[in-house]
């Protein structure tokens, strides 16, 4: 298992992706820098458990692990596919009941060469397993 709830800095800042209030994701989102809490996450795989506090604690099984290159003007690359931050948005963070976790890639010495996501479904949510 691993444990996640939400922590505020002093500030009461938290790192978020504008894209999922734009398009008011129904997914809970945490994002964390790679050289902080998000280089843990390239540890994590398809099947393992999440545990998140928010105000109570609910589990989650990872069901997805995508890693993209970051390109120009909010487009990434999977697989030879080409993604716009509006795909992200429909593929990744819509899914209801769904935690996902986000943190940049390193490659070489470039610390956002990419992106990381790992979709997990609520474990026992009504709508798990249907996409």
């Amino acid at each position: 298992f691993l444990f996640c709830s939400h922590i505020f800095a002093m500030d009461q800042k938290v790192p978020t992706y504008q894209g999922v209030f734009i398009y008011d994701a129904p997914s809970i989102v945490l994002l964390a820098h790679n050289y902080l809490d998000g280089q843990y996450f390239k540890y994590i795989e398809t099947g393992d458990m999440i545990r998140y506090y928010d105000n109570g604690w609910k589990d989650y099984q990872v069901k997805e692990v995508i890693v993209m290159q970051a390109l120009p003007n909010n487009t990434f690359l999977k697989d030879g596919v080409f993604w716009t931050g509006i795909d992200v948005n429909e593929r990744i963070y819509d899914k209801e009941g769904a935690l996902v976790l986000q943190t940049c890639v390193k490659k070489d010495k470039n610390w956002s060469w990419g992106r990381l996501f790992i979709v997990a479904e609520e474990y026992g949510h009504p709508t798990a397993g249907i996409n």
